[in-house]
């Protein structure tokens, strides 16, 4: 009798063993979750210019093309700080020396040298007198203007903020649609850019003579929209 009863201890011992071992094993259900993006835009106007102008000279001697270049961006860089423009808001952004070769490029004939400036405008009046000091500096070239906001930090959290409301508004109406209850959020992805404004490229800038001395080339900022994007994922409760 003792051997039948550790025969049948053993057997349900294993039994038990066998069914912890499974529910143990057993995968757990991965919450319902709903994935949603939010957006939001708006028009702001920009406050702030960045012109990029330079100058690029050439001379079959390295003194003169440096000289001939020095004496327009210095004279550029004189009639910014005359406008009102803060030192600080002039920067250098290229200085670059380059021999010349001949036909064959191996011998040097003379040498190219360019200089550019980026100036930051936070009076857009300015602009024109801008472009008419530097064609009088002698300046020629124009690599962009950019029009920009000088809050666009402020811009850029307003617009997330408003993109996380629209994307909840999203979530909130899939999951009412779904007959059930809107959880907390799991994750939010924010793209990581910041408002982006346009550029007016070098086709669009020319400085050239003017016929009268109060010709002066005008270029205006508009508004522009600005958007904003995040990726959500909300858990969802039966």
């Amino acid at each position: 009798m003792k051997k039948v009863n550790s025969y049948l201890l053993a057997a349900l011992t294993a039994f038990c063993f066998v069914n912890t071992q499974q529910v143990l094993a057993a995968p757990q259900q991965a919450p319902a979750v709903i994935y949603v993006t939010g957006y939001a835009e708006k028009e702001a106007i920009p406050d702030t210019a960045i012109v990029s102008l330079g100058m690029e000279t050439s001379a079959g001697n390295l003194d003169v093309a440096r000289n001939n270049n020095a004496v327009v961006m210095n004279k550029l860089n004189s009639a910014m700080v005359g406008l009102g423009i803060p030192k600080e808001d002039i920067k250098t952004t290229e200085y670059r020396v380059m021999p010349r070769y001949d036909k064959n490029g191996e011998k040097i004939v003379g040498y190219m040298v360019t200089n550019n400036l980026k100036i930051k405008v936070k009076n857009l009046a300015l602009l024109p007198k801008l472009f008419q000091q530097a064609e009088a500096a002698g300046v020629n070239q124009v690599s962009n203007v950019e029009f920009t906001c000088s809050n666009t930090a402020t811009l850029k959290s307003e617009l997330i903020q408003a993109a996380v409301a629209n994307g909840r508004l999203v979530a909130q109406s899939a999951a009412n649609a779904a007959g059930a209850q809107l959880g907390k959020i799991k994750e939010i992805r924010i793209n990581g850019r910041y408002p982006s404004f346009s550029i007016v490229r070098p086709e669009n800038v020319r400085l050239m003579k003017a016929n009268a001395a109060d010709a002066m080339p005008v270029l205006e900022q508009g508004s522009q929209k600005l958007s904003e994007s995040v990726d959500m994922v909300f858990y969802i409760e039966e």
